[in-house]
């Protein structure tokens, strides 16, 4: 599924940062309720929210200079807006939402990245996001593990 990160931070010395982050991400599973107007006996393919956008303070904790490998290790805790939750069944959307709203998320995450300049590199991310949203017939405790690869351009 997509995943989508912008992150701008305030380097503090050569190994802390502070950052604030948004992230765009489809987050799904599957159930076998019976929901109104879902075929017997088939699975239903539940999106909680289609996007989650989790908007995120953290701070990230550096280990390498400013050119050549680097490892970076973050802890992360904010707010998740949600949107466009639906229940799919069979290919059909059905009538029936999840009506999920925004809470709390909290992260962790890991990268390793390979900067050709001082302002230019490539970086592999993975992390971990917890989401806690309320829907109206239940409370999901969702969690999400994205893995990225992207460039990393410096101001």
């Amino acid at each position: 599924q997509p995943y989508a990160e912008l992150d701008i931070s305030s380097i503090f010395n050569h190994w802390f940062q502070l950052v604030v982050s948004a992230a765009y991400m489809t987050l799904s599973y599957q159930d076998d309720i019976a929901y109104a107007g879902s075929a017997p006996n088939t699975y239903n393919t539940v999106y909680p929210a289609k996007p989650v956008i989790p908007v995120q303070l953290f701070g990230r904790f550096t280990i390498g200079g400013p050119k050549g490998w680097q490892a970076n290790v973050s802890l992360a805790a904010g707010y998740s807006f949600v949107s466009g939750g639906k229940i799919v069944n069979s290919g059909n959307t059905l009538a029936v939402k999840p009506g999920t709203k925004g809470g709390i998320t909290a992260g962790a995450g890991m990268s390793v990245a390979y900067f050709f300049t001082c302002k230019f590199g490539l970086a592999l991310n993975v992390s971990g996001q917890y989401f806690n949203n309320q829907a109206t017939a239940m409370t999901y405790h969702l969690v999400a593990l994205p893995v990225s690869l992207g460039v990393r351009f410096r101001f």
